[in-house]
């Protein structure tokens, strides 16, 4: 039975929620101590972190790229694929459904949207729906 610990690491994480408030939860604690038989245990014992709020009880699969809290699985930026907290996600409607983007791939996007919109406009001045191949 180890006795109790000569030294103790915690490694703690702090993340700000949706209401601005700072959270901190522990991540892990590494123990080392001294065991009856004289042999020196170190004890590592780490938590999962919390998935984000929105989500309670999905597991964990990175961090947010704009504000870096802990983003469940599954919510991720369409377009460059980074892990994005609902806070920071931009849902944006196309011929396939609503797509989620990060802030920068959303204004991207809609940039990109709009070019398309404007020449579809243009050339449409200048060829007839009949002329077309």
């Amino acid at each position: 039975m180890p006795r109790d610990p000569i030294r103790r690491r915690i490694n703690r994480v702090r993340v700000t929620d949706d209401n601005g408030d700072e959270i901190e939860y522990t991540e892990s604690i590494e123990e080392l101590s001294m065991a009856d038989d004289g042999a020196a245990e170190t004890v590592v014992t780490r938590s999962t972190p919390f998935a984000d709020l929105a989500s309670p009880g999905k597991s964990v699969s990175g961090f947010c790229r704009e504000c870096l809290r802990p983003v469940s699985e599954g919510t991720k930026c369409h377009q460059c694929k980074l892990p994005i907290c609902p806070r920071h996600s931009v849902p944006l409607s196309s011929r396939d459904g609503e797509q989620v983007f990060c802030p920068g791939c959303a204004d991207d996007e809609r940039w990109s949207r709009a070019v398309v919109r404007t020449a579809s406009v243009l050339l449409g001045l200048f060829i007839r729906p009949g002329d077309r191949p």
